[in-house]
């Protein structure tokens, strides 16, 4: 049988992520595992760029503003979990992504289908979630 202690799932808040969360939540009550929620940062990120390359006010603190709405909904979708669990913020392009898998040391990371293309450059096993 393949033990998993740690579960790491890519979301953002798209309507996938609620499933992405929902199988996270599952597969992490039924493995007794930790659950990891990485929240995708990219998109905040690249409007910060594009902001500023044509110099397009924005709020200073967008990214944290975007972290605790991010917050607020994760938590509402995990009320119902009873297993452990955390929320951390990152960017994921095939860098950042390796970077996290690196550090948590997941058995699992469940992906969205459009980050497929990078879970063979992953060291982990990968569930892609359309």
């Amino acid at each position: 049988m393949i033990e998993i202690n740690k579960i790491v799932a890519v979301v953002d808040l798209t309507s996938r992520s609620v499933r992405i969360i929902e199988w996270g939540k599952t597969l992490a009550t039924l493995a007794n595992a930790e659950l990891v929620l990485y929240y995708d940062m990219s998109g905040i990120e690249a409007m910060k760029d594009y902001a500023n390359l044509f110099a397009f006010p924005i709020k200073p603190d967008v990214s944290e503003e975007a972290k605790e709405k991010a917050r607020k909904a994760f938590e509402n979708e995990l009320r119902d979990f009873e297993g452990n669990y955390r929320i951390e913020y990152a960017c994921c392009d095939v860098d950042g992504l390796k970077k996290i898998i690196e550090e948590e040391n997941p058995e699992l990371t469940i992906l969205p289908d459009e980050l497929y293309s990078l879970a063979h450059k992953i060291s982990t096993e990968a569930l892609i979630i359309k």
